[in-house]
Order: structure tokens, then sequence, then C-alpha cells
């Protein structure tokens, strides 16, 4: 739960703080989280290019705090 990984055509430069909105539409919430881009994934060819950026969460603590209600574990 340090991480997240957002398929976007915005590109960002690494390092880029950035707020992440998570909008869980099951239970009428909106978690925001503070996070920094790690890694540009930028448009590629081929139909497995993955377009994105990878999040690392600036208060992991917070955001495991707050996601973990809503994820199942298997």
């Amino acid at each position: 739960m340090g991480a997240a990984f957002i398929s976007t055509s915005k590109q960002l430069p690494r390092d880029t703080q950035v707020i992440l909105s998570l909008v869980l539409e099951f239970c009428g919430r909106v978690v925001e989280l503070e996070a920094q881009v790690a890694q540009v994934f930028p448009p590629q060819e081929g139909p497995a290019a993955v377009v994105g950026l990878a999040l690392l969460f600036t208060d992991r603590a917070r955001a495991e705090a707050l996601l973990r209600p809503w994820l199942v574990q298997a």
C-alpha cells in the first residue's frame, strides 16, 4: 500500500508532488492522498504498452489506514 500505478496520458516529471483522489463510488467516499511521481511510463507502440505514472504515497501509514477498510485480502 505504499504506491499506486495510475493509467493516464498526462505526463508529469519525476518527483512531482500530487494529490491522488480515489473516488470510492461503492461506498460514497473520496480518499485524498499526497504522493510523489516515482516513475513515468510514456506512450509507446504495441498492444501491451503501459502508459501512466507510478506514485509513492508521501505518508504510507496514513494511506494504509485510509484504504485498509476497503481492501479485500486474498
